[in-house]
């Protein structure tokens, strides 16, 4: 297995299992595809051989999968202008998770950060209706948040965006679990366990 930053020609694999796994629609396409072209889209990528494996993209500011205005005040606030990074997408292939991959990830995107000279990096972890967290784990590596939101029915407006969630369809019932977490405190260790 091999860990690696993103290229271009890793972008239309990456939007496929986006739009697969994460979320779907158009805007998801364009928006990252708008990115790439703006030079604001990171990540790091798990291959074993030629096969995707995992990645974690992450962009430069403040937004939301689903428009926030409150909440990307509020973020901005906190972070009193200093430079922030979100997680874009995380996924691992459901045949190598539970191997320390996710986390791994998480560890070499807080790296990242750090050489892109961001201060903060924050992510919105999908609550799924049943309560669970699917990266709540692997995202430990990063320490303790320096702010944390619960926020139910987070993605209720995804279809007025063009989007479908991989879990509901169109009506979404997920919520999301907002945390922000300080670069500086992000540990250089790997962990051997993930989500």
């Amino acid at each position: 297995m091999e860990y690696s930053g993103i290229t271009s020609d890793d972008i239309p694999r990456i939007i496929d299992y986006t739009q697969k796994y994460l979320t779907n629609g158009e805007e998801i396409r364009e928006e990252i595809e708008l990115s790439v072209f703006e030079n604001n889209y990171y990540g790091i990528k798990a291959t074993e051989g030629e096969e995707l494996i995992g990645f974690l993209t992450i962009k430069r500011g403040v937004q939301f999968t689903v428009p926030h205005p409150y909440l990307e005040r509020e973020i901005r606030r906190v972070t009193n202008g200093c430079h922030v990074y979100f997680v874009d997408g995380i996924w691992v292939s459901e045949d190598y998770r539970h191997h320390g991959i996710c986390s791994s990830l998480v560890t070499k995107t807080g790296r990242l950060v750090k050489k892109l000279g961001g201060d903060y990096i924050f992510i919105e972890e999908w609550v799924y209706p049943n309560g669970h967290i699917p990266v709540k784990d692997a995202i430990s590596v990063w320490g303790n948040p320096i702010y944390e939101k619960d926020v139910p029915l987070f993605y209720k407006d995804m279809k007025k965006y063009g989007m479908t969630c991989p879990i509901c369809g169109k009506d979404c019932k997920c919520g999301a679990l907002i945390r922000l977490y300080s670069v500086g405190d992000i540990s250089e260790e790997e962990t051997s366990e993930d989500e």
